[in-house]
């Protein structure tokens, strides 16, 4: 039997878990991946950096030297020391674009460590996300788990309650059903009689209710409408049986609710005020509404 999380609610199909769960271990590996070529990248940057700053440090201390052989020829100018002065000068600009360069890249590492942090909260975020949402699955699993199980010990009591018609209502031990494949076995049984298919149906939705109206985390409304009861050759004390176990599991529930029982055949120990209508027939078809109305007015 599937599992009711394992299924889309809307179309029924079923969901591949094990295929989601590669895509998630897929994106964290090309993650990781991704990371070790950063840290890579900032070696090599790194690495660049070094050399460059060593250069700048050499190229400095030769202006200085140039810096101060001008000096020292500036008081006596000749043709060979404006050539000099001129190639300082190309020199000396050549340093100042190797120092731009070098301002950029380590702009560019800076920015480069900026994102490997925000990567790395990414990666805690993720992490956390993951986590939570394996609390949630397994919460929910265990929620439908809950659920199922109060949905089933009352279909088994309602089943227990009905006349002794089937074999298998006798006294079932496990109730299962899938919304998935529209199906519900008694101890997994799967076959009934035509009038055994409508009580096993009614004490299912019954039973479902009546879970819902004890745990008040069920997202299940608290009304419910049966007008099966008289399907597939429904004997008469078999249906005022069925009305009786209603009429009970109505009484002592905790909490406000409606359950519309359409039936032919109404139990002769029925209250009145349960009544809503009146037999049907042809010349009047319709329940009287308006009377019942101006009767409460």
């Amino acid at each position: 039997m599937q599992d009711l999380v394992a299924a889309c609610y809307l179309c029924k199909t079923p969901l591949d878990s094990e295929r989601a769960r590669d895509r998630v271990v897929g994106l964290i590996n090309e993650l990781s991946i991704q990371v070790k070529q950063s840290e890579r990248l900032q070696d090599i940057r790194a690495e660049r950096l070094k050399l460059h700053q060593a250069q700048l440090s050499s190229l400095q201390s030769t202006w200085r030297l140039k810096s101060k052989e001008l000096a020292d020829l500036s008081a006596v100018p000749t043709s060979k020391a404006r050539e000099e002065i001129r190639e300082l000068q190309r020199k000396l600009g050549y340093i100042d674009k190797s120092i731009e360069d070098i301002e950029r890249q380590v702009r560019l590492a800076n920015k480069i460590g900026d994102l490997s942090e925000k990567k790395a909260k990414l990666d805690e975020e993720i992490q956390a996300l993951g986590a939570r949402i394996s609390a949630l699955q397994l919460g929910q699993t265990d929620r439908l788990r809950t659920a199922k199980a109060s949905i089933a010990k009352n279909i088994i009591k309602i089943l227990r309650g009905d006349l002794k018609r089937q074999d298998s209502f006798g006294d079932p031990k496990r109730v299962e059903f899938s919304f998935a494949k529209n199906s519900i076995t008694v101890d997994d049984h799967t076959y009934f009689s035509a009038s055994s298919r409508v009580v096993l149906k009614t004490a299912f939705l019954m039973g479902f209710l009546s879970a819902a109206l004890a745990d008040p985390m069920f997202r299940h409304p608290r009304f419910l409408m049966i007008d099966i009861t008289e399907d597939k050759g429904m004997e008469q004390e078999r249906s005022h049986n069925f009305q009786r176990q209603v009429i009970e599991i109505s009484a002592t529930a905790p909490v406000e609710h409606q359950i519309i029982l359409a039936t032919a055949m109404p139990w002769q120990n029925i209250a009145p005020s349960l009544f809503v209508g009146k037999f049907s027939t042809l010349q009047q078809g319709t329940p009287n509404f308006l009377a019942r109305n101006e009767a409460e007015h």
